[in-house]
């Protein structure tokens, strides 16, 4: 697993591209975080609002991480110096 170099400002894992597949590594420490999130009721309520990306965890295989997450695939990725200003108010409304 090699870590995608934007990816490295995240503390709790990173992402990474396998087969042409996007993935996210989950690191031990983030864990608790994680597991908070998936039994909330709050990433549920985000997808809903479709405000967050769903994803299913696949198996860890003695990667040394927590979990390994994989994303519903974009068709495409845009960045943000690409946006409109109405969509980078979007996206920071959403965040």
């Amino acid at each position: 697993m090699q870590a995608i170099s934007s990816s490295y400002r995240d503390n709790s894992g990173f992402v990474f591209k396998e087969s042409g597949i996007f993935y996210r590594a989950v690191n031990t420490c983030y864990l608790p975080v994680y597991e908070k999130l998936m039994t909330s009721g709050l990433y549920e309520k985000l997808q809903e609002k479709q405000l967050f990306i769903a994803h299913e965890e696949m198996e860890v295989n003695n990667s040394g991480f927590a979990k390994i997450l994989k994303p519903t695939q974009l068709p495409f990725i845009s960045y943000a110096y690409e946006w409109s200003f109405s969509m980078l108010k979007d996206a920071a409304s959403c965040t």
